[in-house]
Order: C-alpha cells, then structure tokens, then sequence
C-alpha cells in the first residue's frame, strides 16, 4: 500500500500536464481529475494532494471527501510546510494526533527532465480501520512511543527505517513495527498480535513430518535387520555345509588310510605264506 501512494504521487508529479499546470494554473487540469461529481482521490486510495511551486506557495489543493480535520486545510498545508526539508522523499507526519503516510515529490517533465517548477504532496491517513481491513492479526494498537529494543530493520525508499520485534507469549505473537521519519525520529509504534494458530501449524507439520522421517528410519533399520539376519543365516548354512564337507573328507581319508594298511598287511602276509 505505501508503494502504491509512493508510485501515484511520482506518476502525478511526472506528467507534463501537471508540469505545465503549475505555470498555466490550468483549470482544465482541475476539471479533468477533481470536478465536483468524482471523487478521484478516493480512487487512487489517497486522502490529499497538494500542488505548490518553488516558494512553497499552493497552487491547488484536494482532499478525499471523507477526510475529516478539526482545523482547517491551511493549518494542515503550513505544518506539512514546515515539517518537510526541500529534499524529495517518503515520510511519517503526525497532525491532530492523526499519521500520516507523506510523499513529496518534485515536479518535472514526463521524462524526469527539464527544471523543477514545484512539488506534490500527497498521502493517506494511517487508521486502525485499514490495518484491519488489509491484515490477518486479531488486534492492532496504535502506540505513541517505542516499547521495546528491535532485533532487525528495513529500510526501503517508501519508508527511511522501519525496526521491528516479535515475542512469543501465552497464545499471542506479539511484533512490534516502529516507524520513523526522515529525521530518524520515531513517529509512532505498531503493535499486531495474532494466535498462535501458525506456530501451532508449524508445530504439527514438524510433528507429521518428523513421525514421517521416524517411520522410514524405522522401516530402514526393520530392512537392515532382516538382510543382517538373512545374511547371518546363509553364513551360518555355508559353515554347516563347510563342516559337513570337511568330516565327510575326514571320513574318506581314514577310510583310504585303513584300506591302505588292510592292504599293506594283506601283501605282508602273502609274502611270509609264500
């Protein structure tokens, strides 16, 4: 969602009609994409677009018809003023205890070239009602402060530094976002917690998997058993027979042996009778 708002405000700003608007004040430019019976900005998902040239001075304004101030829109066009440096970029304002995503962008030409006749402003509130609507955790808080020491960061052209921590405790994941703005200032901290229906799935697929890796290894060592035990059996069947061979040779030598004698004495005994 931030990359959408970031993406729209640079299409805008790059245009050559929003190029030749800031000099021209073209109304056409205005009927075209903010007449009265539209409602553009609610289309492109933003609550504001403020058109100013060099000077900081506004040519043009527009606000989502559902975007509510307790103080009037100049109020909130001098703090945007006076909260941005001339640097283009992405950023967290606060106003009114309300946040919001911010972009300020250089106008130039379609091509990125040509001078910078001015900047574009535009951004959305960041309310608990759209973290509901495009999330899946069971509560999100809105925190004023930073609650606890972050474990890793992101940084990305959309957002300066965004730090972020998570716990494990009871049923909940608890992560904790906190955002910051250009000055590395924090802004506000997002809680979101959810039940720990995904940890408790990871659990049972570890479960299943490793019953599943267990089995097999149970299998494995059941198939080595029984070609260990096969093994063993023929080894044992090979020094039967072994066995069986060698006393069968045994047998045949004494009785070879025992022929020869009976033979030796026969011809002993022929000898003396002759």
């Amino acid at each position: 969602n931030l990359e959408n708002i970031y993406n729209i405000t640079n299409d805008y700003a790059k245009w050559d009609k929003t190029y030749d608007f800031i000099l021209t004040k073209n109304k056409q430019y205005i009927y075209e994409l903010f007449r009265s019976n539209s409602n553009t900005l609610a289309d492109l998902g933003l609550d504001f677009m403020i058109f100013q040239n060099l000077n900081y001075e506004t040519i043009y304004s527009n606000f989502n018809k559902n975007f509510e101030l307790k103080k009037d829109t100049n109020e909130f066009i001098n703090q945007i003023i006076q909260k941005y440096n001339k640097e283009e970029h992405a950023t967290i304002l606060t106003f009114e205890n309300k946040y919001f995503y911010t972009v300020k962008t250089n106008i130039l030409k379609t091509d990125s070239t040509g001078k910078i006749r001015g900047y574009l402003f535009a951004g959305k509130e960041i309310t608990i009602k759209d973290l509901d609507n495009a999330a899946i955790f069971d509560k999100i808080k809105i925190n004023s402060k930073k609650e606890k020491k972050f474990n890793d960061s992101l940084n990305s052209r959309y957002l300066h530094k965004i730090d972020i921590f998570a716990t494990l405790k009871d049923k909940n994941i608890n992560s904790y976002l906190y955002f910051y703005n250009h000055n590395k200032q924090i802004k506000f901290s997002l809680k979101v917690s959810q039940k720990k229906e995904i940890y408790i799935k990871g659990q049972k697929q570890i479960l299943i998997f490793n019953t599943i890796i267990s089995s097999l290894f149970i299998v494995l060592l059941y198939i080595l058993y029984i070609h260990t035990s096969y093994q063993e059996k023929l080894k044992k069947q090979l020094h039967e027979k072994v066995r069986e061979e060698i006393e069968k040779q045994r047998k045949q030598e004494q009785l070879l042996i025992q022929q020869s004698k009976l033979a030796a004495m026969g011809e002993m005994i022929g000898n003396i009778a002759h």
